[in-house]
């Protein structure tokens, strides 16, 4: 798919890695740190959340997703990463995928590419990019609610109100 690539640093198990995937299907490109100027970055490291803005640098430069242990990386790799495109990170959501079902802001690689495009309006490549893993359906199915109000946010700040407007709305239901 044009304008998707994932940063894979090998550091986890292929059978199981959804950004090894996409790179063997044909769903992303695999790209080099310096290959991801420009682009957005999904990062755990900012605090610009992803909003519907986003969409024409994605259009022009892609969205990269960093397959990585975050906690393997150091500070010297995440400066060289992230200051080189336009990192972002996603407002609060669940993962799907069989290693992290149900666990708070534990997405895949898959997972986070695709929420975050969702996020900018591009659900239908949102929905395509996720066709090939079987947990894709359930992915929208848990999150309906968080992705339909971020996406409907006009920009970083109204995700971000957003996401808190459902957060009071999860407090009240317990």
């Amino acid at each position: 798919m044009k304008g998707i690539k994932v940063a894979y640093f090998n550091q986890c198990d292929k059978k199981r890695c959804s950004g090894w995937r996409m790179i063997k299907l044909g769903i992303a490109q695999q790209v080099k740190t310096f290959q991801m100027k420009n682009s957005i970055i999904l990062s755990p490291f900012t605090n610009h959340v992803i909003s519907k803005q986003d969409l024409p640098i994605f259009d022009r430069w892609g969205i990269v997703g960093v397959d990585a242990s975050w906690k393997q990386i150091d500070q010297r790799m995440i400066k060289t990463i992230f200051s080189s495109g336009h990192p972002r990170i996603l407002p609060f959501l669940v993962a799907a995928n069989p290693v992290n079902y149900g666990r708070p802001t534990k997405l895949n690689t898959a997972e986070a590419i695709s929420a975050a495009l969702y996020i900018m309006g591009r659900k239908d490549l949102a929905e395509e990019l996720m066709t090939p893993y079987n947990y894709g359906e359930e992915f929208f199915r848990i999150n309906e609610e968080r992705l339909e109000a971020y996406a409907a946010a006009e920009d970083s700040d109204s995700v971000i109100d957003a996401q808190m407007e459902l957060f009071r709305k999860m407090e009240e239901r317990a």
